[in-house]
C-alpha cells in the first residue's frame, strides 16, 4: 500500500467524482490510472486524491468501518422469559427487551437468561442472550 493511505482513510472528504483516469497515480497502490480505467477524484482537507476504482472501494469500505462506533453494553439482565415476539421479548420483571436480525432468541417461555444489552432512546436492546444456570 502507498505511504499516504493513512492519510487518505482518516481524511473527510468534501467533493468526490467518477471518471476515466489521465495518468495520475493512484494515492493509494501507487500505480497509474490509465485512459481507460474508472478512476475516483476526491477532494478532501488535504487536497486532491485520486484512485483507482478497486482502490477506492477498499478505501470507502475501511473508512467507514473506522468511523462506525462498536455498541458498548450498558448492562446485564437476569430474568425469566415471558414471551417471545418477532422483534422483542418480555421478561418477568424487566419490561421488554427489543431483538435484532443478528440477535434472536431462541429459548421457550420460563427459560432464566442472561441479557447483555445497550440502550437507545431508553429502549434495551439485546447484543446477547444466553440461558442462565444456576450455580
Amino acid at each position: 500500500m502507498h505511504a499516504d493511505t493513512a492519510e487518505v482513510v482518516t481524511t473527510a472528504l468534501e467533493h468526490s467524482c467518477v471518471g476515466y483516469g489521465r495518468g495520475h497515480l493512484c494515492v493509494v497502490c501507487g500505480v497509474k490510472i490509465g485512459r481507460a480505467e474508472v478512476a475516483h477524484e476526491a477532494d478532501g482537507s488535504r487536497g486532491l486524491a485520486v484512485a483507482r476504482q478497486a482502490c477506492f472501494s477498499a478505501w470507502h469500505r475501511e473508512s467507514m468501518a473506522a468511523r462506525e462506533e462498536p455498541l458498548r453494553a450498558a448492562g446485564a439482565i437476569l430474568g425469566t422469559l415471558l414471551e417471545t415476539h418477532d422483534e422483542y421479548i418480555v421478561l418477568n420483571d424487566h419490561g421488554r427487551v427489543v431483538l435484532t436480525p443478528a440477535v434472536r432468541c431462541p429459548f421457550p417461555a420460563g427459560t432464566r437468561l442472561q441479557i447483555v444489552y445497550t440502550e437507545s432512546e431508553g429502549t434495551k436492546v439485546a447484543l446477547s442472550i444466553e440461558r442462565h444456570h444456576l450455580g
